[in-house]
């Protein structure tokens, strides 16, 4: 399970603010665990869906967005579209406040 790093607001973000646009090098690729250490692997495991071949990401492996470390929460106040992938304010969210989002049953145990 991920260590849990956080996300957290420097300014206020007003409700409906898109806070993290869509990547726009999204690709799904698959990327065999030989292409990475052991000790990479572990944390990649933290962050994305695997399996025993590899694991999917869909932004360069050296460029993980910052939405990876939004955490999960029962009140959250980003939701994720589900068609563009951006994350955007549900409400206002004040400055120093942890941005927080609803994970799907499947990633939870990230």
């Amino acid at each position: 399970m991920c260590g849990g790093v956080g996300v957290f607001a420097y300014i206020d973000i007003p409700k409906d603010t898109i806070i993290f646009p869509q990547n726009q090098s999204i690709n799904d690729e698959k990327v065999k665990w030989s292409k990475v250490s052991k000790k990479a692997a572990k944390k990649i495991k933290a962050l994305t869906i695997w399996d025993k071949e590899g694991f999917y990401i869909d932004c360069d492996i050296n460029r993980f967005d910052i939405a990876y470390y939004v955490n999960h929460s029962r009140n959250p106040n980003v939701h994720r579209d589900p068609i563009t992938f951006e994350l955007y304010a549900i409400r206002k969210i004040k400055k120093n406040d942890e941005i927080l989002q609803f994970y799907a049953p499947y990633e939870r145990d990230w």
